[in-house]
């Protein structure tokens, strides 16, 4: 079985490109655009610890938003005109990128909806992803949704999972299932049955809306990935299996803490760090994923902190870039096939 991963990105460092978001979709946030370097090394991790991968496909808007250091013979690229419906371009978004994959031409039948801030940290074989039969393997899932929720949080993120669950509620049968919020890591997906959720999808004006959009929505947001594992996964109604599921909600944190007390002597599925303007805040997310070391991780960019100077520009304090430069290289020292070797560092 061949696996490809596709990784969506953009530099948003150029004035042209923020006008032409801000011609379309209007000011984006920083964080949302700007590059941290992460994905040199994110390639780094993909070889050193799933050398099963078959190909790497980076989806950009031009190749304008290629780094310098990659070595294009290496890489699969695809552009969003060429998968994506005209009528819909350009788009900001990542939902619509998503949702279209499956046209890429060339993409294997089994592929990876990765982004350009996860890593692995460990080694991962295929069937952390895909079971024998050649079926996505959905993720470990810790949170039920309630469907009171938004009773108690009016928040965007909330609404968004309540609109996947009302939407999930709709076209699937029988009473209403139990659904959960599916963590932020890669997606495993068949091409054959996101072709078979479009089909299914493709008149609910929730998720018709969220991929007709050009940027991040607000209110009437959806979540894809949730939708889709959601659907893959069989009914879950019976209380005992909400229960386990409760139980199972401090089993990352628990794991963290004996990792602490005992380190290297238990391993850390994934975990969540984060990047701020403060150094000393930055520090303390680096020195932790050092010490944890999980088999999946995401670099988060959260430096929209005030200080400094720093936190409404698109420029991230020098010294928390350098920590998780430092870090990354120090996790990930050795060049990959998918770098130039003449600009190799």
């Amino acid at each position: 079985m061949q696996v490809d991963v596709v990784i969506p990105f953009v530099d948003g460092s150029t004035l042209a490109y923020r006008n032409l978001h801000q011609t379309w979709a209007g000011q984006p946030p920083p964080c949302q655009l700007r590059s941290l370097g992460e994905l040199r090394y994110v390639l780094r991790s993909l070889e050193r610890f799933a050398p099963w991968v078959h190909q790497v496909w980076l989806v950009v808007q031009s190749h304008d938003h290629l780094p310098a250091w990659l070595d294009r013979h290496q890489v699969q690229v695809a552009l969003h005109h060429d998968f994506v419906p005209a009528e819909l371009l350009p788009t900001f978004h990542y939902l619509p990128l998503l949702y279209y994959y499956e046209g890429i031409p060339g993409l294997a039948e089994h592929y990876i909806a990765w982004n350009d801030d996860y890593f692995l940290g460990q080694p991962c074989p295929p069937e952390h992803f895909f079971q024998a039969d050649g079926s996505a393997r959905p993720p470990r899932l810790d949170w039920p949704i309630p469907r009171w929720l938004g009773r108690l949080k009016r928040d965007g993120f909330t609404q968004s999972l309540l609109g996947t669950v009302q939407s999930l509620d709709e076209v699937l049968p029988g009473p209403a299932r139990l659904h959960y919020l599916v963590p932020h890591v890669p997606l495993a997906i068949e091409r054959r049955r996101w072709r078979q959720l479009q089909a299914l999808f493709e008149d609910n004006p929730r998720v018709r809306q969220n991929v007709c959009s050009r940027r991040r929505l607000g209110q009437g947001a959806i979540s894809l990935e949730d939708l889709y594992i959601n659907w893959l996964l069989p009914p879950a109604r019976e209380p005992g299996r909400l229960l386990s599921t409760l139980a199972g909600l401090g089993l990352n944190a628990g794991l963290r803490l004996l990792n602490r007390l005992l380190p290297g002597r238990f391993s850390i599925d994934r975990s969540i760090y984060a990047i701020y303007n403060h150094p000393d805040r930055t520090a303390s997310q680096m020195q932790a994923l050092q010490k944890e070391r999980p088999r999946l991780f995401c670099i988060n960019d959260n430096a929209y902190d005030a200080y400094e100077g720093y936190g409404h520009s698109w420029e991230v304090h020098p010294l928390s870039l350098g920590l998780l430069e430092q870090q990354l290289k120090h996790l990930f020292p050795h060049a990959s096939r998918y770098e130039r070797q003449d600009l190799v560092r």
